[in-house]
This record gives C-alpha cells, structure tokens and sequence, in this order.
C-alpha cells in the first residue's frame, strides 16, 4: 500500500498546515517528482522535491530550470544528527536563511557536484540512517536549517508539507529562472507547470516577508 492511499488527505478540503496544497501536488511528492512551489503573490516560485524520493531525473530537471543552487530545506534535529553546524558563525545575508556546512554523500558518488551525486546526497540527508561519518564536508548540497513553521519562508513551509505528508522533513529546492536568467513568477509559473506537467502550489501567505522587506525594514504591509 502506498503512501498515497494510506494518506488521509489534506485536511480543511486542500489545507496543509494552514497551506492549500491539491492532491496532484501531493501525488507528485510522493511519486519523487517536483512540484512549483510558490509562497505569496508576485514571489518567484521554486521547484522542489520531496528529500527522500528525488531521484537523478528530477534533480537533474531541477538544476536544469532553476538558478541550478539546490538547497535543503532541513528541520533541525536532522542536522542537530548529523552534527551539521551553521555554514557562518555571524550570518549577514539579505535572506537570513540559516545555511549550514555544506555537504556530499560518501558512498556510490564522485565530484558531489552532479544531478547523480546531489540526488543521492540529499536522499542521504533525509534517511534517519545516516551517520554523520557518511557525509563529507564541505560539499555541493547546502542544508538550510528550517523551523518546518508554516508560513515563516518558502524553505520553512516546504518542511512543513513534507513533515503533513508523513516524509522525512527534508526537501529539496531552487529558485526558477528563465532562459533569460531571469526570475519566473506569475503567469510564467501557470505556463511552465503546462508546458512541463508541474503541478502548482500557489500558496496565499499575506503574512511572509521577503528578502527584499527584510533587507528595506518593511512589514509585508508595506508599513
């Protein structure tokens, strides 16, 4: 029996966690396959993964239309585990996402840098069976420590989903460019879920500040 028929589905007719995510989104993470995520009106939008199903075709799908910078949204007591500390002691980025010490799986890969490798590591970043001994630091997957609180970031809400839909608390994601190396949103999101059979989840988050509000001292109001 799969997860998928054992899933109760979503609850509130599509809410996740306070999240509007449809079953063809949830059929996608559990079948290993990304899904546009998009946290708030007018944000970029991101394919993700869930970390212990993506598989080399889909990460490879991820770097190929993304800005290629995968990372690993990761609820802090896998990294706690892993003995995973932050990347920086003072962290200064526009962003304030938590990144910590970047990594590659030990067994069956080579550079760490393709989509083979960084499937494979991720899926070991999500496997509870992993030893810190089987990661090498530093690497070409970057975690970022997550609150898996809905809402909080794009990175925080992905934990959150994986965490509803009884997966490890790990996802992989990346910002979508286009093949102008610009940033996609809006309609560009609808037309590339088309064109590529991505289901979307287009998440009303009125609430969530953007690097840009933080960096501006900006409340999501705009007061």
């Amino acid at each position: 029996m799969t997860l998928l028929e054992t899933w109760d589905g979503p609850r509130n007719d599509g809410v996740v966690d306070g999240t509007w995510i449809s079953e063809e989104c949830v059929r996608a993470l559990l079948d290993g396959a990304p899904i546009i995520l998009q946290l708030g009106a007018g944000q970029p939008g991101y394919l993700m993964a869930a970390g212990d199903r993506v598989s080399t075709s889909t990460m490879a799908f991820v770097i190929k239309h993304t800005d290629g910078f995968v990372c690993v949204a990761t609820d802090g007591s896998v990294l706690d585990r892993l003995a995973l500390p932050p990347m920086v002691r003072v962290n200064d980025s526009v962003d304030h996402l938590d990144y910590a010490v970047s990594v590659d799986a030990v067994r069956d890969t080579g550079t760490g840098i393709s989509a083979h490798d960084r499937a494979i590591t991720v899926r070991a970043l999500a496997d509870p069976n992993t030893r810190h001994d089987d990661l090498s630091r530093p690497g070409h997957v970057v975690p970022i420590r997550s609150s898996g609180r809905w809402g909080a970031d794009v990175h925080a809400t992905a934990v959150s989903i994986m965490r509803r839909l009884a997966l490890a608390p790990v996802a992989a994601l990346a910002p979508m460019l286009d093949e102008h190396g610009d940033i996609v949103s809006g309609d560009e999101l609808h037309r590339f879920g088309d064109d590529h059979c991505v289901p979307i989840a287009m998440l009303p988050c009125p609430g969530v500040r953007t690097a840009t509000d933080r960096h501006m001292g900006r409340s999501p109001n705009g007061l």
